[in-house]
């Protein structure tokens, strides 16, 4: 939107989250902010990341729509960088229907973010002000978020105990020190990518909540054009001199997430409510298929 030139970095294995040894290899002069995800509601290795970014004087720009009331070392999500950013679309953990939140204790910032978010000002045009009525629905979110963030690590729990003995089934959980909310639980299975789509396939059909993890983002059409949009493409741009300068996106070597977000790792909503029984039928469907 404002001519800013993604460089993707590759993600750790365990949280699959911004790899903070990765992140420094790739900083040069011309890096102006750093943007780490909290992916399913697993921290990332926040505290690596921002001692990358405090030594290079980068601010960090902390996702952590899939993350509120997550946290490291009971620090909260969303507090460790410059800023934090939570989405309050209709499928997250607090929901307004759209729209989201963003936290910082930089008062310069906030002052900033405060002159921007109505359209008319002189520096950046757009409306990004939330009604009255979205913000008392974030207020009664809010108070039923820890409930609700308990619910769903019980139910990520309850298929752990199941699953815990097999050979070809994982559940992902936080690092000790970590407190993760499962915005889904992240289910790994030793198959193959193409067995792993056949399998999600057949289990949608039964009705369960289940899903391949996000592709890699550099290989989004997005980023990968067949024809040049209207507005262009800023890393094609004859005045770009960057480290995306030549390179196709959809080129770039990202092996962790390429071996991960491909199809070994899945992502099950257990929303508040879920049951014993339910969850005992998706283990029974999953252990079925994997078998």
């Amino acid at each position: 939107m404002q001519n800013a030139v993604p460089v993707f970095v590759d993600i750790e294995p365990e949280s699959l989250g911004l790899d903070p040894e990765k992140l420094e290899q790739a900083i040069t002069p011309l890096t102006k902010a750093i943007i780490p995800v909290h992916i399913l509601g697993y921290p990332a290795r926040i505290q690596e990341i921002c001692e990358v970014a405090e030594s290079h004087n980068i601010p960090v720009i902390e996702d952590a729509s899939h993350a509120p009331g997550a946290s490291v070392q009971h620090k909260m999500l969303g507090t460790f960088g410059t800023m934090g950013v939570f989405s309050l679309q209709q499928r997250k953990a607090i929901s307004t229907g759209d729209g989201g939140v963003i936290c910082t204790d930089d008062e310069e910032v906030a002052k900033k973010l405060w002159r921007l978010r109505s359209f008319g000002d002189d520096e950046l045009s757009y409306n990004y002000r939330m009604t009255e009525f979205a913000g008392v629905l974030g207020q009664i979110g809010l108070q039923k978020l820890g409930r609700h963030n308990k619910e769903r690590a019980q139910a990520a729990q309850y298929l752990s105990k199941i699953f815990e003995s097999h050979p070809r089934i994982r559940i992902r959980h936080p690092r000790p020190n970590e407190t993760g909310v499962y915005y889904a639980v992240a289910i790994e299975v030793d198959i193959s990518d193409a067995s792993s789509a056949e399998l999600v396939s057949r289990l949608e059909a039964r009705g369960y909540p289940i899903r391949r993890v996000f592709s890699p983002l550099n290989l989004h059409p997005h980023f990968n054009p067949v024809a040049k949009p209207a507005r262009g493409l800023p890393w094609e741009h004859p005045s770009y001199v960057g480290s995306m300068r030549g390179i196709r996106y959809e080129n770039l070597n990202l092996p962790v997430s390429y071996k991960y977000c491909r199809g070994r790792v899945l992502e099950l909503y257990t929303h508040p409510g879920i049951s014993e029984s339910q969850l005992d039928d998706f283990a029974t469907d999953l252990l079925a298929e994997i078998n």
